[in-house]
């Protein structure tokens, strides 16, 4: 079992990346600072670099056209 509240839930760390958190994460999104693209490249490399331990055979990170 993770222990943390976004652990596989990819939409949801999507919008923490873009709403902040008032313990003291920026929001990056609603401030203009990062891009759509921008927020989904980072969620995708917390769930695949950072925490790659939460990802399970249920949950698929899909990958990026280039």
């Amino acid at each position: 079992e993770p222990d943390w509240e976004l652990a596989g839930d990819l939409p949801a760390l999507r919008e923490r990346i873009f709403t902040g958190h008032e313990g003291g994460m920026p929001s990056w999104g609603v401030a203009n600072r990062l891009t759509p693209r921008q927020i989904d490249a980072a969620a995708y490399y917390i769930l695949e670099q950072l925490r790659p331990e939460i990802l399970s055979d249920t949950t698929t990170v899909p990958a990026t056209g280039t």
